[in-house]
């Protein structure tokens, strides 16, 4: 009888430790956190790009982009370090950015060294409840990692339809460059907290507006996709683009309970 209850109380613990072990654990096997919407049993949504090397292959699960392809075939112009990297053959398109330290993020800069325009970053979030969902609590930092003739902005967007972005056509966030470096022409380093900043805020995508109409919550089911995309700013001249990049984004539904 001793025996048996020996071997009960070793298969408990076991399963407690199994159990516990599935609760915390909420990055995937490359260390992006949650991807695509459906894990935790819930929708929280973490990337922090440090598998990202500036390539289409590189891409993290439920991320994908955007561009003028008209331009360019090949938009990805891989990894622009901080140390080592030329902003003439690096620092351009879609990058990674990093400054050696072992941290990436997801770097845009347009029309150098490719002739990259119109570029957006999607992510996408599917609702697996059986609820509708109104609200999110959005997380990103914005970073500058290159100063060019303009200054240029990263605008958060969201639609529930990917295929025409153009319908895409509210602001949520609008973050100019956060660096005080103003000498086109200069790589600055977009881990430090003067070059970066956090935006952070609840989002009801229920208000938000397509064509005049609102949007409405996230059924059940359904995918929407929050989307950065890259502009000038209000004042921007010259021909010399910045270099800015988005990190360490965390997307949370409000689910009732």
């Amino acid at each position: 009888m001793k025996n048996i209850n020996l071997t009960l109380l070793i298969a408990l613990l076991l399963l407690g430790t199994a159990c516990v072990d599935d609760i915390v654990r909420q990055d995937d096997d490359n260390g992006n956190g949650d991807t695509n919407g459906d894990t935790n049993g819930g929708l929280e949504i973490r990337q922090d790009f440090n598998t990202y090397r500036g390539t289409a292959a590189s891409l993290p699960d439920g991320v994908s982009v955007t561009w003028d392809d008209s331009r360019i075939e090949n938009p990805f112009t891989g990894v622009g370090n901080l140390n080592t990297s030329d902003p003439d053959e690096a620092y351009g398109g879609f990058a990674a950015y990093t400054s050696g330290n072992g941290d990436y993020s997801f770097g845009i800069r347009e029309r150098a060294p490719v002739d990259l325009r119109d570029a957006r970053l999607f992510i996408e979030i599917t609702n697996n409840t059986d609820q509708f969902i109104f609200e999110f609590e959005v997380s990103y930092d914005v970073e500058a990692w290159f100063i060019g003739d303009r200054r240029n902005r990263i605008r958060l967007k969201y639609d529930d339809d990917r295929e025409h972005p153009e319908s895409f056509d509210e602001d949520i966030f609008s973050t100019d460059n956060p660096s005080s470096v103003t000498t086109p022409g200069t790589k600055v380093n977009g881990s430090l907290a003067e070059n970066r900043t956090t935006i952070s805020g609840r989002v009801d995508v229920s208000e938000l507006q397509r064509d005049g109409d609102t949007i409405g919550p996230l059924a059940p089911g359904a995918t929407g996709w929050f989307r950065w995309q890259f502009s000038n700013t209000d004042g921007d001249e010259g021909s010399m683009r910045s270099g800015l990049a988005v990190n360490n984004i965390s997307i949370t539904p409000i689910i009732d309970e």
